[in-house]
């Protein structure tokens, strides 16, 4: 069984106040494309098909664009789309019927008492497990097992794939928020381990995390990513996900196919952060022609200077790129200057611990060695986890 693998598309979501509706529905015949190259059984999309869980009907209108696109190139293929936390799951349900016309299937909701309703028999070549996003208190214990299991014994030797959004333990949460201090958390999701999935499935496509990343050295537990990138930290290739199983207890046949951006998230400078005057002078120097979405980095030493926004605007008048924000970071203090340490709640919650420790330990005038005080905090958060 072959499948194409994708998740988190995000349509509708406006990046600082643009319409990106353009992008999603080129996105979304790159998608139809690729499932038509590649000749897939299957085409699954893992949660937050939407940005919101109201989505405008704008949004609405490129997602049936691009699934009736999807149906006329693929007239044979298997379409399974889950609920994300992104989504509403009732939304996506109350769609179910009219996207049932066209052979699709759209899975919002778990049924605990309904198993069988969460597979989806791919003719002559296996089954897929649909377990949409739900609140974990909703959820009982063992029900993604269960359901996988479940596929397993209704198409036995046939290869089963399951299709789930969460946190998995494990994963690399590069691009989003950093989770609290202690805990795994990403998206207000809690980390979970594959074991909650059993063992009974051949391939697991998961959604939620956008950085394409393999959670299992087998090839069998996989994020394909999100095909567009949602903010300015994920600086790192998208693509759609190809799978193809040649067997039951095969090991995926893996084949990452790259989306290609049509308009980039720019940060100036590329890494890092750069002084005020250094950085105009760098988005002076852009390509006026480049259509992309700009950030501007900055270090600061309290404020940004007064009409630092408009003086950005008046640059991005003459260019095709569109400015979107000043990401401003506060210089690292020195240590005579116990003002300079005082701390915003966000710098709190995203500063490295060990970089709190040294700050502490400056502003109380105290000396310790450098290696214990890594030690120490390494232990400490050990123990919190």
């Amino acid at each position: 069984m072959k499948i194409l693998h994708t998740a988190d598309l995000h349509i509708g979501q406006q990046l600082h106040g643009y319409d990106r509706s353009d992008e999603h529905a080129k996105m979304l015949r790159d998608l139809t494309d690729t499932a038509v190259s590649h000749a897939v059984d299957a085409v699954i999309v893992c949660g937050d098909v939407f940005d919101t869980a109201r989505p405008s009907n704008r949004a609405t209108a490129v997602f049936s664009a691009g699934m009736v696109a999807l149906r006329r190139a693929l007239p044979d293929a298997v379409i399974v789309i889950i609920a994300g936390n992104h989504d509403s799951g009732a939304f996506i349900e109350s769609h179910a019927s009219v996207y049932g016309e066209l052979d699709i299937i759209l899975k919002g909701n778990i049924n605990p008492d309904d198993i069988d309703s969460h597979l989806v028999t791919v003719p002559g070549k296996g089954i897929i497990a649909a377990i949409p996003y739900t609140y974990s208190a909703l959820v009982p214990d063992g029900f993604a097992a269960a359901v996988i299991d479940r596929a397993a014994s209704v198409m036995p030797g046939m290869p089963v794939v399951a299709a789930a959004h969460t946190t998995v333990l494990g994963c690399d949460p590069t691009g989003h928020p950093e989770p609290a201090m202690g805990r795994f958390d990403i998206g207000n999701i809690d980390g979970i381990s594959t074991d909650s999935f059993g063992e009974s499935y051949d391939y697991l496509a998961l959604g939620h995390i956008h950085r394409p990343q393999f959670i299992s050295s087998d090839n069998k537990v996989r994020y394909s990513g999100s095909p567009l990138p949602v903010n300015f930290d994920e600086r790192f290739p998208h693509s759609f996900t190809i799978a193809d199983i040649p067997s039951r207890g095969a090991k995926p046949d893996i084949t990452v196919v790259p989306v290609a951006v049509s308009r980039p998230l720019v940060n100036i400078p590329s890494h890092g952060f750069g002084e005020w005057d250094d950085v105009l002078r760098a988005y002076r120097d852009l390509d006026p022609a480049l259509d992309a979405y700009v950030r501007l980095n900055v270090t600061v030493d309290g404020f940004l200077p007064p009409g630092a926004r408009d003086e950005a605007g008046k640059i991005a008048a003459d260019k095709q790129s569109r400015f979107c924000l000043i990401n401003s970071r506060r210089r690292t203090p020195d240590n005579d200057d116990p003002a300079a340490l005082q701390l915003t709640v966000s710098e709190f919650r995203t500063m490295p611990v060990i970089d709190i420790a040294r700050m502490y330990a400056a502003e109380n005038g105290a000396s310790f060695d450098e290696q214990l005080l890594s030690d120490v905090v390494l232990h400490l958060n050990g123990e919190s986890q």
